[in-house]
């Protein structure tokens, strides 16, 4: 059986698999540069089945993308580091390729062992913070990750709910 490139660095299962799998909470590594460039899992197994298949497009069949959303992900990913981590041939009569370079398999290598060290992290901030006496992690997470706006759910008690002519007020 072949490698399933989800874009969640998870290669057995579904990302909402995974999700369901583990009810702890997690945290996801990107390495960010300027003008908002990032490189996530996503791009990581991008990188992977560039190496592995050889070719820009299949690689994007792989990871689910569109031959464009592969390319510009590509440009993203080489520009914001020193030098190219994917290098490409041009199409033609025989095909064209692609290939990951010597930095590209550093970066992808480095990115999985800062995703490991941080899961080990993570589990070992879960156990410690798993003493009844102290709040549980879920909730001391999810406090930290959350930001304000309209479409987040916010913890509260609705003591009341008044509807208006236009809109409804609602007493916390």
């Amino acid at each position: 059986m072949g490698r399933l490139y989800n874009g969640f660095g998870a290669r057995s299962r579904g990302a909402c698999e995974v999700m369901a799998a583990s009810p702890a909470p997690a945290a996801f590594v990107t390495l960010g540069g300027g003008a908002g460039a990032r490189v996530g899992s996503e791009r990581i197994a991008l990188l992977e089945a560039i190496g592995d298949l050889g070719s820009i497009a299949q690689a994007a069949r792989a990871a689910g993308l569109s031959y464009k959303g592969a390319w510009d992900a590509v440009r993203a990913i080489n520009n914001l580091f020193d030098t190219p981590l994917v290098v490409a041939t041009a199409g033609g009569r025989h095909g064209g390729g692609a290939a990951v370079t010597e930095a590209g398999r550093v970066v992808i290598a480095a990115f999985h062992a800062v995703e490991g060290e941080l899961s080990h992290a993570m589990k070992s901030l879960q156990r410690r913070l798993g003493d009844p006496a102290r709040p549980p992690l879920r909730s001391l997470m999810w406090s930290l990750a959350m930001k304000t706006s309209a479409r987040n759910a916010l913890r509260v008690v609705v003591a009341s709910v008044t509807p208006g002519a236009v809109n409804c007020e609602v007493a916390l």
